[in-house]
């Protein structure tokens, strides 16, 4: 299991607000980084995660309390 500190604070925000709906390309804008940016961050975070899929590792963040 992963600990809420090996997930950076960029991370969960990302993670936070693609879970709140926001698109890929929304949350770059929202956070003013290249959506490139944004999917090596989705990456990082599914294998930290180990996660298959954005939407699984969304759902393992959920389950633990790392984002609500």
């Amino acid at each position: 299991m992963i600990a809420v500190e090996e997930l950076s604070q960029k991370e969960l925000k990302v993670l936070q607000l693609l879970a709140d709906g926001k698109t890929l390309r929304g949350t770059a804008k929202s956070m003013k980084r290249a959506e490139i940016t944004l999917k090596h961050y989705t990456e990082i975070i599914r294998e930290k995660l180990d996660a298959p899929t954005t939407t699984n590792a969304i759902a393992i963040a959920l389950r633990r309390g790392l984002i609500d």
